[in-house]
């Protein structure tokens, strides 16, 4: 701990002394919040710091605003070095829940985020001919399910499962033969149409921590981080904790922690994106 005596104006700054051997600066804002109780701010200066607990002892219970107060700033660090380095590397495993259906195509006219030619065709008629080309029962499951993935590497002689950023499908203009993505394609770039449901999404989990297990056969996995959509857990899969158990499951025992969230971080090509419907699971793994 590290006592200061704080006496000024509301919002004024004042520093809280150093502890022997430290480095940089910690500077503390005196504020009032809405019910004007008195509080503290801590502002980090030293990367090396990695924590700042910081309470207000102040002379008396409430303040107004501009009203000059004095207190003491008590003030709890952690110290400790940059959490890099070390003997931990992360790797990542992003799966986006879907599955490729017709083949890749190239973008030969693109305008901001609408697709209007694929292979020099109506983008449109390319969709309908690959939805219609589906057996039945992949035409009924692909309904209100399609979306559209855009290649992370142009440079691959073959596309598979997990090489595409999938982003929405947003509309179709049947008389334009436009279509609407929620992205920024460009021409030139290779597209592959995709489908997602709860089946896509266990298999393409199945298959992404497949793949993961193989590349750590050899190494020790110590624990994770599983961050999963709102839109997968029981409303996509008809049961809880869908994810974390295959992880258990294929890759276990294994502590992990995580959360639901709206919109989710993992690479695709090398390249990190925000994802959606996505279960992105990061692993600590021993260098």
């Amino acid at each position: 701990p590290a006592p200061a005596a704080a006496q000024g104006s509301v919002w004024q700054m004042v520093h809280v002394p150093e502890l022997g051997g430290s480095t940089g600066g910690a500077v503390i804002d005196l504020a009032v919040d809405d019910e004007a109780h008195a509080h503290a701010i801590a502002h980090e200066h030293d990367r090396r710091r990695a924590s700042i607990a910081v309470a207000v002892a102040a002379d008396q219970p409430y303040y107004l605003a501009g009203q000059t107060l004095s207190g003491v700033v008590q003030a709890d660090y952690f110290f400790g070095k940059p959490v890099v380095g070390g003997d931990v590397k992360l790797v990542s495993v992003t799966s986006q829940g879907c599955t490729p259906i017709g083949a890749p195509w190239t973008i030969t006219k693109s305008d901001r985020n609408f697709i209007l030619q694929i292979a020099n065709r109506p983008a449109y008629h390319v969709l309908v001919d690959t939805f219609n080309a589906l057996p039945k029962d992949e035409q009924r499951r692909s309904q209100g399910n399609l979306f559209v993935g855009f290649a992370g590497d142009e440079y691959h002689d073959e596309f598979r499962r997990g090489d595409f950023l999938v982003r929405n499908l947003l509309g179709a203009d049947p008389q334009n033969g436009v279509i609407a993505v929620g992205a920024q394609p460009r021409t030139g770039q290779t597209i592959q149409f995709h489908r997602r449901d709860a089946a896509t999404a266990t298999e393409d989990l199945v298959a992404s921590l497949t793949e993961a297990r193989r590349r750590l056969a050899d190494s020790t996995v110590y624990g994770g981080v599983l961050c999963v959509c709102n839109g997968r857990g029981q409303r996509l899969f008809g049961k809880p904790d869908h994810d974390a158990g295959l992880i258990q499951e294929m890759l276990g025992p294994l502590p992990i922690a995580g959360f639901f969230g709206n919109g989710e971080l993992g690479p695709v090509g090398g390249k990190n994106f925000l994802h959606g419907y996505t279960a992105s699971l990061a692993l600590f793994v021993k260098a």
